[in-house]
Order: structure tokens, then C-alpha cells, then sequence
């Protein structure tokens, strides 16, 4: 798919491709929000990556990451279950609109979470535009392929 950044401290988008399986993922961003190609691996203990160097890096928190890299304050633990329209488990989350039994919008951890274009993927309905609105940006991603098994 594809996401897009608008923040005060700056805006850009990115090629995204992203595989999750159970704690592990691993998210390519092509185009980088305007920085090349990101390759990030992460599980339970953080975040893993080649630098421009060839240098592996690892960072314990992909929040923090994306804070120092972007200057973005982005939920990105939360967004493997926002992207699939459900709050993160074991956060408190408000204000849940339910239209066809399909989340419209909730709120959790400061953000509002907006899925929409819902698509029936291998008996499952999963949404192909997500809008997060959070106190310091917006972020739209699109989903243009879901696969609800491994490639």
C-alpha cells in the first residue's frame, strides 16, 4: 500500500509493505518519506535495520525510532491492529462508532482511527484506507493488497 504523513514539523509519503506474523513483522517503506528505502524488522524486543552505512541498528522502541528519525510522534505499535480496524488489545479506547459491524471510527492512546473501505479478504473484512488523526499529525494509509496468508 501507501502512507502519508502530515505533520507540523513536516509532511511526506511511502511505498509500504508490511508482513506480520504473530509479534514479528517486517515493514519495507520504498521512497522513505522521502529518504530512499527503509527496511525495518521488529519483534517483543524492538526494531531492526541496516543503516545507509551497511551498519545493523536496533532500537527498543519503534515509537522513539520514528520520533528521532521524523520528529513524528506515530503509534506504530498500535498500527498492526489500527490498519486491520481494531483497537490495540489491553489499551482502554472511547468513542467507538460501529456501522455494519464494522468499525467507523474509536479513539485510543490520543489518536482517532478512522478505517473505512471495507473489502471481504479470505472471509474477512479488513479496510483499504485508514485515516489516524493524532494532536501532532494525520496519517492516511492505503491498502491496495491484502493477504490474510503467508506469501
Amino acid at each position: 500500500g501507501k502512507i502519508g504523513v502530515r505533520a507540523a514539523s513536516g509532511s511526506g509519503s511511502a511505498a509500504l509493505g508490511w508482513q506480520q506474523q504473530g509479534a514479528n513483522y517486517r515493514l519495507v517503506l520504498s521512497g522513505a518519506l522521502g529518504m530512499g528505502k527503509l527496511v525495518l524488522s521488529g519483534d517483543r524486543d524492538g526494531v531492526s535495520w541496516t543503516d545507509q552505512q551497511g551498519q545493523p541498528r536496533h532500537h527498543p522502541d519503534p515509537d522513539l525510532l520514528v520520533r528521532e528519525l521524523w520528529g513524528w510522534n506515530i503509534p506504530v505499535a498500535a498500527l498492526q491492529f489500527w490498519v486491520r480496524g481494531i483497537p490495540q488489545p489491553d489499551q482502554p479506547f472511547d468513542s467507538a462508532a460501529i456501522i455494519n459491524s464494522e468499525a467507523a471510527s474509536f479513539r485510543q492512546s490520543g489518536w482517532l482511527v478512522k478505517p473505512g473501505s471495507y473489502r471481504d479478504i479470505e472471509g474477512i473484512s479488513l479496510p483499504t484506507r485508514i485515516r489516524l488523526e493524532g494532536q501532532d499529525a494525520v496519517l492516511t494509509v492505503l491498502v491496495n493488497r491484502w493477504s490474510a496468508s503467508a506469501p
